[in-house]
Parts: structure tokens; sequence; C-alpha cells
């Protein structure tokens, strides 16, 4: 098996976990903006659309948690396997067995 921990892949994978906490964030900012405005209007719904609106706010949230519940359990022990810190079989099987 060929070594790919060179320092292009490293600062790849730093560039992966680093840029996207961001958007997150913004996607958090923005489902409490939306939740606010719902919340809102809510007097003039009717109870079909307020169940819509509950089930999208429920959409934003797992959206937001999710992906970095994901990079954190994949793309972490990648770094730390990468930088030598960790080097144990369970933690490779484990992040491809999250991936999938």
């Amino acid at each position: 098996i060929a070594d790919v921990r060179t320092p292009t892949m490293a600062s790849a994978l730093t560039m992966m976990i680093v840029a996207i906490i961001p958007l997150y964030f913004v996607i958090l900012h923005l489902r409490s903006m939306i939740f606010k405005c719902l919340n809102d209007a809510g007097a003039f719904l009717s109870e079909k659309t307020k169940a819509m609106h509950s089930q999208f706010v429920k959409m934003l949230t797992l959206q937001c948690m999710v992906p970095p519940a994901v990079f954190v359990l994949t793309m972490v022990p990648n770094e730390l396997e990468h930088y030598d810190v960790v080097r144990q079989p369970l933690v490779e099987a484990m992040i491809n067995v999250v991936k999938i």
C-alpha cells in the first residue's frame, strides 16, 4: 500500500475540516431566523401549515448536526493517524464504516 501521507494531503484534509465549519454555523443561524419568523407568523397559519413548518425546522436542524458529526467521526481520526498520534486498526476500520 502506497503511503499517501504527504504535506499536500495533510493540507487538503485540514482545509476540508476547517473550511466547512463556518458553513454549518451559518445554516444554524439561518435556522434560528427562520424559526423566529415562523413563530411570528404562527397565529395566521393553519395546523397543517404549522406541522409542515415544524418538520422543515427539524430538517434544518438535522442538516446542521449530521454532517459535522460525520466529519468528526471520519476526518479527525484520519488526521490523528496522519500525524501518527493514533495507529489502531479499529480506528482505521471505523473511518470507513462511518463514511458508508
